[in-house]
């Protein structure tokens, strides 16, 4: 309403035209500015207009970044030069030794033997105990 009233001629003075227009203005911005399910009309009219504004047909193109294949470069591992503290690290870590099947076949014969118990025993440190007793009868 201020902006009817100060731009139109005669400029900052009351006209008989103005009313009217000022009055429309003023419906549609209390349209414009109701709730409906909690949204202002407004947001809705911005919304269908937005919607009916978009492209209706949506063209798949496979180059989207999600199909592209990425080709990484491939490193090739250096052998690191090894000092005498690393072989010390490297010789502690072997592997244990893989048991034959004449060492299984024995713990199996003690596992079935009822003169021996077989017990599992964790020490403070987290260690883990195996201990084969005889029992006493």
């Amino acid at each position: 309403t201020t902006l009817v009233y100060s731009s139109i001629p005669p400029k900052l003075h009351l006209a008989w035209y103005k009313f009217p227009l000022s009055l429309t203005i003023l419906f549609i911005c209390l349209a414009l500015s109701m709730r409906i399910k909690g949204k202002v009309v407004l947001n809705w009219l911005a919304d269908i207009l937005r919607y009916n504004l978009r492209p209706k047909y949506y063209v798949f193109d496979k180059n989207d970044s999600i199909f592209r294949t990425i080709d990484l470069p491939v490193f090739e591992n250096k052998p690191k030069k090894q000092t005498k503290k690393s072989l010390v690290k490297e010789e502690a870590n072997t592997q244990a030794p893989a048991f034959s099947v004449l060492d299984l076949v024995v713990l199996e014969s003690l596992l079935k033997n009822k003169n021996y118990s077989f017990s599992l025993k964790t020490n403070s440190k987290g260690g883990l105990n195996v201990a084969f007793e005889q029992i006493k009868k």
